[in-house]
């Protein structure tokens, strides 16, 4: 029988490229092993993850914080949606186990899992913890954290720090070829999306880095959205 495991993760890759890293090793080791990914349809996931060659599976769900009342009051018939959604795909999959990453589509899933005592875990990939997690800390099985000092926000006992799973093509970046004689290298990251500020500022002040940094290397991670912006912008000060 298949080790079946689903994985919930979206919303950005912050969330969903752990996901993604933990899926991986799984099939790595355990041939015998089955991902299946569970997401938005509207979601990056839902392009991300085909192409990787694992199944995706869509549900409904919607965010909260920072919304207008009329959009929390759909948001919340999206995640009520959701959640009976994850109740009929869970009695169809009978997984071993439900693995969610923190975004809010997680809730509903993980949720559901609880309430038909499917295992569950969720994984907190930063210091602290975003809304969903720390709601779905109160009913987990267990609690993997990237920093011992988040689990001050779960109960205790079942926390446990694993550090954040990273994809094999990251841990390869530092063999990246270096231009010319570059002795230094510059890593420039946001966080949800790719920070569009940190781009917005960078693109606007790289011109007069030119000369100071002529004997760097840059690798910019800019997110989807802001990729072309800042090919134009380093094509336009010649780096």
């Amino acid at each position: 029988m298949a080790l079946k495991i689903v994985i919930v993760a979206g919303g950005t890759g912050g969330h969903l490229f752990p996901g993604l890293a933990i899926a991986r090793k799984l099939r790595e080791k355990e041939k015998n092993s089955e991902v299946i990914f569970v997401g938005r349809k509207r979601g990056w996931e839902a392009e991300v993850i085909p192409r990787e060659g694992f199944e995706f599976i869509s549900i409904s769900a919607g965010g909260w914080l920072g919304k207008s009342p009329g959009r929390r009051f759909r948001s919340a018939l999206e995640t009520l949606a959701g959640l009976f959604q994850s109740l009929f795909i869970l009695g169809r999959l009978r997984p071993r186990m439900v693995v969610g990453m923190g975004s809010y589509v997680a809730g509903s899933f993980v949720l559901a899992a609880w309430i038909l005592r499917f295992p569950t875990i969720i994984h907190e990939q930063n210091l602290v913890p975003g809304f969903t997690n720390r709601l779905l800390g109160r009913f987990v099985n267990e609690i993997e954290v990237s920093f011992p000092e988040s689990g001050r926000f779960f109960p205790r006992g079942r926390v446990r720090v694993t550090g954040n799973p990273v994809r094999e093509e990251i841990r390869k970046a530092g063999a990246l070829p270096r231009k010319g004689k570059s002795k230094k290298t510059l890593l420039i990251m946001g966080g949800s999306q790719g920070a569009q500020r940190l781009n917005l500022a960078f693109a606007e002040t790289i011109s007069s880095l030119k000369e100071k940094m002529s004997s760097w290397r840059i690798i910019h991670l800019s997110g989807r959205k802001d990729y072309e912006l800042m090919v134009r912008a380093y094509e336009k000060a010649e780096m």
